[in-house]
């Protein structure tokens, strides 16, 4: 008799335990739309220390597009704050013979670099979204290249 009732509170933990475990996750998505009139290029460096090198990501966007990367996070409770990857040092973007450029510690504008300059959605408890437009006026206002 001692032993069933053993048996039946370990089971009744086990089933306890199992019933309660939840799967905890975060996604986030940034988007970077490109509503201007413009197929753009969008070139970022990121300074790796450890390794003495930097890496150079390239996405080509065209016009009234978009691209998207996604973060995941199955620690479940955190937001990726960090729209490029690895907090990039520079970002270009170029429209043709124009270009922008971003870089990292810049004290008036840092653009496509900071999170606070997208736009927030939370989809729901799990999904978030963060999106950055790049306008007309930022084709209009980006400088010529030599």
């Amino acid at each position: 008799m001692r032993n069933k009732l053993i048996v039946l509170i370990i089971v009744t933990c086990l089933f306890v335990l199992s019933c309660n475990r939840m799967e905890s996750y975060t996604n986030t998505e940034f988007v970077i739309a490109n509503n201007s009139k413009h197929d753009l290029e969008l070139r970022y460096f990121v300074y790796l220390e450890q390794h003495y090198s930097v890496e150079d990501t390239i996405f080509n966007i065209p016009k009234k597009s978009e691209m998207r990367v996604m973060y995941y996070d199955d620690m479940g409770s955190s937001v990726y704050g960090r729209p490029l990857g690895l907090s990039p040092d520079s970002v270009y973007i170029t429209f043709n013979s124009k270009r922008i450029v971003y870089r990292k510690g810049d004290t008036e504008n840092m653009g496509i670099i900071d999170i606070a300059n997208y736009y927030e959605r939370k989809v729901d408890d799990n999904n978030y979204e963060f999106t950055y437009t790049i306008t007309s006026e930022d084709y209009e206002n980006a400088t010529e290249i030599n």
